[in-house]
């Protein structure tokens, strides 16, 4: 048997050291909780994915709604119709709505604080939007929903959406989720705005790089080139002028990778007059990319995490929507052009 003579002087240290280890202990155990253990949702609710988008019920007051999650809209927005005129609401002031991809600008009112919910959560919209006259949107935007959810909303939770599963999770910001996903993207934040760097070579760039490309869930298509140079390295020059003039786009399909996935052949819209409100950034990344993964959009950590749903895909459906009712040539990269005669369709 071994006895251990500990000195009164150093006896208030062994102390100290044991009190250090307990609080070490109950500090990673707590840190554990907040990293793992918060991992239950506070909201889990089906979602319809219609045209690459993703569509979930909220019930606002009596009313329950269809609203479209869409990251690239700057606010959350309320469509005023003959079913829900919603004139009754607290208003705080007029205000004008900007439709980037659809460059348009309508009329609308900012509310008051308004309650939403999502399953058995609820939680309040700070400063929601109420659009007045749909007219000039209807058309461009197909819609069949009474909202859209936009990066106020994205701001204020962790949201993980399953295209597979079709179930949309809402959980507390800071919630950790990385150790279900295998890739993990760097959001670039432009304001409110998420952007993604794409480095592929797109067929007619000589070389590979990097684009910055906002982050746009509620775009059903896959790609959309903002940018002059680009329009022109498209266009080969000789055509520049001309298209630029009648305001006519490239429809073309070009290969590039998101995270460990690689499309082939994807469908990519270039525009000849980007819209003013979007003259500054390269283009966008729209729901056809986004909904082929598994993945978690966090704001407050700037992260995408991805995972592919199913197998491993070598291409991506061929649903084109060219953004703004744009007219369009189409061309083909892979094959040497041998007429400079404009195809319209």
């Amino acid at each position: 048997m071994y006895f251990i003579y500990l000195s009164r002087a150093c006896f208030p240290r062994v102390i100290l050291g044991i009190l250090s280890l307990f609080f070490g202990i109950i500090y990673s155990a707590s840190s554990y909780a907040r990293n793992t253990g918060n991992e239950i949702p506070l909201a889990e609710a089906p979602f319809d994915l219609i045209n690459n988008r993703v569509q979930i019920r909220v019930k606002v007051r009596e009313f329950t709604l269809r609203f479209l999650l869409d990251t690239g809209a700057s606010r959350t927005v309320l469509f005023q119709s003959e079913k829900y005129p919603f004139n009754d609401l607290q208003t705080i002031e007029e205000t004008n709505v900007v439709f980037p991809a659809l460059d348009e600008t309508v009329s609308g009112l900012t509310l008051a604080p308004l309650k939403f919910s999502i399953s058995q959560h609820s939680f309040f919209v700070q400063k929601p939007l109420l659009i007045l006259d749909t007219t000039p949107i209807g058309n461009q935007l197909h819609f069949e929903f009474e909202g859209i959810l936009g990066q106020d909303f994205f701001n204020s939770f962790v949201i993980e959406v399953n295209p597979k599963t079709r179930i949309l999770k809402l959980y507390p910001k800071g919630t950790k989720l990385k150790k279900r996903f295998r890739t993990r993207l760097k959001l670039h934040m432009k304001g409110h705005s998420p952007h993604i760097r794409l480095v592929s070579k797109l067929p007619w760039e000589r070389y590979a790089k990097s684009k910055s490309l906002l982050l746009d869930s509620g775009y059903p298509g896959s790609m959309v080139i903002w940018d002059d140079k680009h329009f022109q390295l498209a266009s080969r020059g000789k055509d520049t002028p001309q298209l630029k003039a009648d305001n006519i786009g490239i429809f073309t399909h070009a290969t590039f990778e998101v995270g460990n996935l690689r499309f082939i052949e994807a469908p990519v819209f270039i525009s000849a007059n980007p819209p003013k409100q979007a003259r500054k950034r390269q283009g966008l990344l729209g729901g056809n990319v986004l909904n082929q993964f598994h993945y978690v959009i966090d704001f407050g950590s700037k992260k995408l995490w991805l995972s592919v749903v199913g197998v491993h895909r070598t291409g991506i459906d061929g649903g084109f929507y060219p953004p703004n009712n744009e007219e369009y040539i189409v061309r083909d990269f892979n094959k040497p052009e041998t007429s400079a005669v404009l195809v319209i369709e």
